[in-house]
């Protein structure tokens, strides 16, 4: 399969599932707040703890590893056609990637006592609800249907990069899609 057909069947699944996984973002490690910088434990202006913040930080890392682990293997398999590759090589490892991350990020809200870091962890839910739905719509060929639920998740990872700002996790701000392109085309 042609480098060029695989990232743009790369481009059609993250940009979907891996994309909204965690905001979408650079990866500059940028934050718009203090909180990383702040107490191991919660104040009254609802910082993150430091503790929750590296936790979290190296969730959104073991998730960006394993991105690359899949576009290396869908580089190094065969698959007959683009659907097959968007479905079977990104999409659904892509969704259990999401299901864990969010698992992860979400048993640390209560460590976390922050609504900031609640509004965040909760964003993954309606991601990994879409994405089901894209992954069934793309089996189908409903081309329109995943055209629609494209742009939902788009804006969904546009949401929770905001998020993941305001609660000072600027490592979960990273754009995995783009490191999929990258370890998919490599």
């Amino acid at each position: 399969m042609s480098i060029r057909r695989v990232a743009a069947a790369a481009t059609l699944v993250f940009c979907l599932l891996a994309l909204a996984s965690c905001g979408g973002g650079s990866d500059s490690g940028e934050s718009s707040g203090s909180a990383e910088h702040g107490s191991e434990t919660s104040n009254a202006s609802g910082q993150v703890p430091k503790a929750v913040i590296v936790t979290a930080s190296k969730n959104c890392a073991e998730m960006l590893r394993e991105v690359d682990r899949v576009g290396q293997k869908a580089k190094r398999t065969a698959y007959k056609t683009v659907t097959e590759l968007t479905t079977k090589g990104f999409a659904e490892p892509g969704l259990k990637l999401i299901k864990n991350l969010a698992k992860r990020q979400q048993q640390l809200q209560g460590e976390a006592e922050s609504e900031a870091f609640d509004a965040y962890a909760a964003s993954f839910d309606p991601i990994v609800v879409l994405g089901e739905q894209w992954l069934q719509a793309a089996r189908a060929n409903d081309t329109a249907k995943a055209e629609r639920l494209q742009q939902l998740l788009t804006n969904l990872g546009t949401e929770q990069q905001v998020l993941a700002s305001r609660a000072g996790l600027p490592k979960c701000s990273v754009s995995f899609f783009d490191a999929l392109v990258r370890s998919s085309t490599s």
